[in-house]
């Protein structure tokens, strides 16, 4: 299998313009996921970061440990792969990209337009907007390495 592109983006815009790039497709996954899969995940946790999310982790994790280890992550241009996810335990599943795409890029300007409440995150606890569309960036560029155009060259 083919490892993931190290992306990083400072802001949304550069996350948009990968969108825009892929856009143009077809799209190949490296990873174990389809491109929509991708998609459809950015966007729930994009949401989620403004309502709220399904479950917490333990008290002490969101209000001891978390923070402490998002300070070291903001501080990094990329996530690592595989952290903390369950990705390997979910089949390939296929679905409509391109209205996954539009559902993502609504989300992204409803993120940055959001002036809170913020959801608590499930591991790192509270954060404000600057914090939120960091780990966002961080987000996304973890998981759109694992896509790729057709044409592009290893």
């Amino acid at each position: 299998m083919e490892q993931r592109s190290k992306l990083s983006f400072k802001t949304l815009k550069g996350a948009r313009a990968e969108l825009n790039r892929l856009e143009k497709g077809p799209v190949v996954t490296t990873g174990n996921w389809s491109y929509y899969q991708i998609l459809d995940h950015l966007q729930i946790n994009a949401a989620y970061s403004m309502t709220s999310f399904p479950s917490l982790r333990s008290w002490w994790l969101r209000r001891l440990a978390g923070p402490m280890i998002l300070r070291i992550i903001l501080k990094q241009p990329s996530l690592p792969s595989g952290t903390g996810s369950i990705t390997k335990l979910n089949p390939i599943v296929k679905g409509n990209h391109k209205k996954a795409l539009a559902e993502l890029r609504k989300t992204l300007t409803d993120l940055e337009k959001h002036k809170g409440p913020w959801a608590e995150h499930p591991i790192f606890g509270k954060m404000n907007q600057e914090k939120w569309l960091r780990l966002t960036c961080l987000h996304m560029a973890n998981h759109l390495g694992w896509a790729k155009l057709k044409t592009d060259k290893p």
